[in-house]
């Protein structure tokens, strides 16, 4: 599936988030900095890998990215393209092609947070902690040139330090190695991880952002995580 958009991106990106849907963007006609969801480029262009892409649970993927469509009509301009596997055609597949032409209407509601099973529990468990550094949604993206990566949290001190985490999961392996690669080209002193030891990757694979990396097993810890924002958070004298 494809997709383009051009506002309201936040919105569309944080349900791909929250159905934990694989997926690459890319800026159109972007330029190579850093922007926030204030001033991005004029549009992104996202491809989501289909449930066919999965070893497993392929039937429960599909379902997540049919529930993400009604998503896309709380954007004022999109469009959408997606290749479906058929049977009961010649060539074995079927094309949709929509767009917000078509008068669609979304029964998703806007301005809401959402988070995998990951990130919900880190939120909740954020809100029982007892820390002044708080957990937000991440709202910048890394314009990395011909993609952009979207972080999940920001994690603010109210004297007005911040850092930026992205949280690694479940992903399958080409998808990992696209995902590393992405990370690796992020240039932010105060970008770091939470990544999952199940994965197959190590230190060396996030180059300079490895001294960065919070390994966890079954679930992140909160005071794990302020450590990290404690030691590479970044100031307001620094980002003037």
């Amino acid at each position: 599936m494809r997709i383009r958009v051009w506002d309201h991106f936040g919105t569309v990106f944080s349900y791909m988030k929250l159905f934990g849907l694989m997926h690459r963007i890319y800026p159109i006609d972007g330029d190579s900095n850093r922007v926030s969801s204030t001033d991005l480029a004029a549009g992104y262009e996202a491809e989501l890998d289909g449930p066919a892409s999965l070893f497993r649970k392929s039937q429960k993927y599909g379902i997540r990215m049919a529930n993400f469509l009604p998503a896309l009509p709380q954007c004022d301009r999109w469009e959408m393209r997606a290749e479906i596997l058929d049977d009961d055609t010649t060539s074995g597949r079927t094309r949709l092609i929509l767009d917000h032409t078509d008068g669609l209407v979304s029964h998703y509601s806007m301005g809401q947070e959402f988070d995998s099973d990951i990130e919900r529990t880190l939120a909740r468990k954020w809100e029982r902690a007892t820390t002044d550094w708080e957990l937000t949604r991440e709202d910048d993206v890394f314009d990395l040139g011909a993609e952009v990566m979207i972080p999940d949290f920001a994690i603010e001190h109210p004297d007005g330090r911040r850092a930026i985490i992205e949280i690694v999961g479940f992903w399958t392996p080409e998808y990992l190695e696209s995902k590393l690669a992405k990370i690796r080209q992020v240039d932010a002193d105060n970008f770091v991880l939470a990544v999952s030891e199940r994965l197959d990757c190590a230190d060396e694979d996030f180059g300079d952002t490895a001294e960065r990396v919070l390994w966890f097993k079954s679930g992140i810890h909160v005071y794990d995580v302020v450590e990290l924002a404690e030691a590479y958070a970044s100031s307001p004298e620094t980002d003037n």
